[in-house]
C-alpha cells in the first residue's frame, strides 16, 4: 500500500471525516468570558475550577450502528469512552449520568446489561439521568463527572514541536465479531487489572510525566494524533 494511499485511506475513514461538524457547532457556543472555565471545547473533557482541583465534565454519544446491530457494547463501550476521556486528562472519574432513548425493548435491555457490566468493570456509578420511553429509535449518551488537582491537569492542547509522541495501548485484546474497527482489551479482563490501567494516569500526571495527551478515539490512532495537534 503506498504512501499516498494511506493519507487518502485516513482523510476518508469515517471516523475522521465525522469530526468535522464539532468546528461549526462549538463556534457558536462560546466559553471563554467565562472565567472558571480553564478548558474547554478540544479536550477530552472540559475543566472547570473548584477550590484546588478542577472539576472535569465530559459526554459521549454512541453512533447510531452500533446501537443497533451491537446494543451490548454499545452499552459498554458508552461508559468506556466517557471514563476514558476523565483518565486521559489525569483525572478521576467520580460518576455518570445517563440519557437512554428507547424504541425497541430488545435493544434497551442488551444497552442496561452492557452498561451494567463496564460499571462494575470501571467502578464508577451511574447515578441518574433521563429517558425517553416512547421514541423512534434507540440512543445511548452519557455525562460523566471526575476530578484533577490544578497541578496535575493533562491537556490535548498543550503538544509542541519537538515533544517526542507515545501510542500507549493494551496490545492484549481482539476485534468483537463484527466490530473490525474496536479493538477490545477489557471485557474479559478482571476488573482490578482494568481500574489500575485507568488509573496509571492519574499517576503519570501526577509525576508530571506528560505534556501532553489525548484519548484515542475513532479516527485510530493517528486521527486522534492528528486531533491533538490540530488543538495544540
Amino acid at each position: 500500500m503506498t504512501l499516498e494511499a494511506i493519507i487518502e485511506a485516513i482523510r476518508t475513514f469515517p471516523g475522521v471525516t465525522r469530526k468535522r461538524a464539532v468546528h461549526g457547532i462549538v463556534g457558536s457556543l462560546p466559553t471563554k468570558e467565562f472565567s472558571r472555565i480553564a478548558a474547554s471545547e478540544g479536550e477530552d473533557a472540559a475543566a472547570v475550577e473548584y477550590g484546588d482541583d478542577y472539576l472535569l465534565f465530559a459526554a459521549d454519544g454512541i453512533m447510531e450502528s452500533l446501537v443497533n446491530s451491537y446494543p451490548f457494547y454499545a452499552g459498554y463501550f458508552a461508559v468506556l469512552v466517557s471514563v476514558n476521556d476523565i483518565a486521559a486528562m489525569g483525572g478521576k472519574p467520580l460518576a455518570m449520568v445517563d440519557v437512554l432513548s428507547l424504541s425497541k425493548s430488545r435493544i434497551c435491555n442488551e444497552i442496561l446489561k452492557g452498561m451494567s457490566v463496564a460499571v462494575k468493570k470501571f467502578n464508577v456509578p451511574i447515578v441518574g439521568g433521563h429517558t425517553h420511553p416512547d421514541c423512534r429509535y434507540d440512543a445511548i449518551d452519557i455525562s460523566i463527572l471526575g476530578t484533577v488537582p490544578k497541578s496535575d491537569i493533562i491537556l490535548s492542547s498543550t503538544a509542541e514541536e519537538g515533544d517526542d509522541i507515545v501510542f500507549v495501548m493494551d496490545l492484549d485484546g481482539s476485534f468483537p465479531e463484527g466490530l473490525k474497527y474496536a479493538w477490545e482489551t477489557t471485557m474479559k479482563k478482571d476488573a482490578s487489572a482494568i481500574q489500575a490501567q485507568v488509573e496509571m494516569m492519574s499517576i503519570i500526571a501526577s509525576k508530571h510525566l506528560a505534556h501532553a495527551a489525548k484519548d484515542m478515539s475513532n479516527p485510530g490512532s493517528v486521527g486522534t494524533l492528528g486531533m491533538m495537534l490540530e488543538s495544540s
